[in-house]
């Protein structure tokens, strides 16, 4: 790099004392004292001696700056161009597009940085090139939400699917999956799906699990036949005894049922959910 040193000379005026450390300038006069740092410029501050004497005044009444500078007409590289390119002027280089393929790792997230090295912009006069950053942002998938490395879900049944069970088709990333929901589930009850969430960044042989929080949709209005249902169920709920009195019992050895007054029914799956309150309230609600 060409550079060019130059010196100023400063006389100090009478009453005024300076004092150098270094870069450390302290100016002491009538007005009081003021220091300044100047160790982030190139500058190199110089007593002169008495040019009688051959030594230093004191106290010194002059001192020279001396400055290193880069060269103005070249710009520190030593050589000046009198015709510049029209193209590149004088660069040595001019901007393109270029498509480039860029392999996304699994795991990766919202704000992660790529680095592509040796795509970035050419080096001046010849230099090697920069790299590439490239800055994700992640298209989210409106039912999945991520937590990390797992995923999160909401699925919403009937309230009747939740007493019975049913089986529901749940959206994965990797498609949709039937799955069964066991009689008994609870709102707020979690689904768990292993290995079905996200892979671990730089370990992708590690995946999260997609979680799946159960909703249950209570109806709002219901029809007369419902309630009639409905309050049938709630009077075996809270009656259990009703339930075993009217109930057959079950001989040993023999597929037949004996009523109480000495009656014998044959017991069959269909006469059992002709019966059944809760099959008639969950075909009446379809």
């Amino acid at each position: 790099m060409k550079t060019i040193l130059s010196s100023e000379t400063m006389d100090i005026p009478d009453g005024v004392k300076i004092k150098v450390k270094a870069k450390m300038i302290e100016v002491e006069g009538p007005r009081g004292k003021l220091t300044r740092n100047f160790k982030h410029l190139n500058l190199d501050f110089q007593l002169i001696t008495d040019e009688e004497t051959g030594k230093k005044k004191s106290p010194p009444s002059v001192w020279r700056i001396q400055r290193v500078s880069v060269c103005p007409n070249c710009g520190g590289n030593g050589e000046v161009i009198s015709e510049y390119c029209r193209k590149c002027s004088g660069e040595g280089r001019i901007r393109v597009k270029k498509d480039i393929k860029v392999k996304i790792p699994p795991g990766v997230s919202k704000g992660s940085i790529l680095r592509v090295a040796g795509e970035g912009d050419a080096g001046p006069k010849g230099g090697p090139p920069g790299d590439l950053y490239v800055y994700l942002d992640i298209e989210e998938i409106p039912e999945i939400q991520r937590d990390g490395i797992n995923l999160r879900s909401s699925v919403s049944i009937s309230y009747l699917d939740a007493i019975l069970g049913t089986v529901v088709k749940l959206k994965t990333v990797e498609g949709t999956t039937d799955q069964q929901i066991p009689s008994g589930t609870q709102p707020g009850d979690v689904l768990v799906l292993a290995k079905k969430g996200a892979p671990k960044l730089n370990r992708p042989s590690i995946r999260g699990d997609h979680l799946f929080t159960i909703k249950v949709a209570i109806p709002n209005r219901i029809s007369a036949k419902e309630r009639e249902l409905l309050e049938e169920l709630a009077f075996l709920s809270n009656s259990p005894g009703s339930r075993s009195q009217t109930r057959p019992r079950v001989q040993q050895g023999t597929g037949n049922t004996q009523s109480e007054n000495g009656s014998v029914t044959e017991k069959t799956d269909e006469s059992e959910g002709q019966d059944d309150p809760w099959k008639k309230l969950k075909d009446f609600a379809g």
